[in-house]
Order: structure tokens, then C-alpha cells, then sequence
């Protein structure tokens, strides 16, 4: 179920219930003529419903999520790709950039790094190590 139906769906409840208790308070005092609050509430329950139509309206023509208008996440890196840059720019003579680099986000050893600090981590070693 997408979002826009989700909402369209709890839009329509809504206005159900809205108008279920009008009618319950319109019945519940027969007898009594119509006091300015019920006038009131039948008038809100109208307006209220009247919105949830627009709203279904307007989700009914939303245009769908398609590959262009959602955003795609970013590819996930791994210790594996960190440990790769290390290892490689550490065979090319780089190894103080890469203990310097390390130091930088409070560590001595590439296990020691968070799962988050791995894709900014290599972005920083490139740079160091250009």
C-alpha cells in the first residue's frame, strides 16, 4: 500500500467518523431543537468533509514515485573497501598519510572505525594521499 493510498484510506475513515458522530448527536436529542453548537459541529463536520474530498482528490491524481523522483541511496561501503584504500595506499609508501589520516577520526587501526565514518574516511585518505 503506497503512502498516498494509506493516507487517502485514513482521510475517508476519518470523514466517516466525523460524520457518524454528527449523526449520532443529531439523534440523540430528537426532541430538543437544534442548539447553536450542534449547527455548528453539522457546519465543521461538512467543512471537514468536504477537505477529505479534496485530499482524496488531489492522492487519487498524485503521480506515482517512479526512478527519477525518488531519491536512490547511496551505495553502502564496507570495512572491506577501507581496508582495501589501507592496504593500497599503504604499499604505495603512503603510510604516514594513512596513520595521519587515522588519527584524524580518533583511531590507530582501520577495525577500530565506525560502520558511518567508513564512506568520509575514504574520501579523506584520497585526499591525504594525493
Amino acid at each position: 500500500m503506497s503512502l498516498e493510498q494509506a493516507l487517502a484510506d485514513n482521510n475517508r475513515l476519518l470523514a466517516e467518523l466525523n460524520a457518524n458522530f454528527t449523526r449520532l448527536l443529531a439523534f440523540s436529542a430528537p426532541a430538543a431543537p437544534e442548539t447553536a453548537e450542534v449547527k455548528k459541529a453539522a457546519k465543521a463536520a461538512k467543512k471537514v468533509e468536504a477537505e477529505v474530498a479534496a485530499q482524496n482528490a488531489e492522492a487519487a491524481t498524485a503521480e506515482a514515485p517512479t526512478e527519477e523522483n525518488v531519491a536512490q541511496p547511496a551505495p553502502a561501503v564496507s570495512y572491506d573497501d577501507v581496508k582495501a584504500h589501507i592496504l593500497d595506499y599503504a604499499k604505495q609508501g603512503k603510510r604516514s598519510q594513512v596513520e595521519t589520516t587515522l588519527a584524524k577520526y580518533g583511531v590507530s587501526k582501520g577495525p577500530e572505525l565506525k560502520p558511518e565514518q567508513y564512506s568520509d574516511f575514504i574520501d579523506a585518505l584520497k585526499k591525504a594521499c594525493a
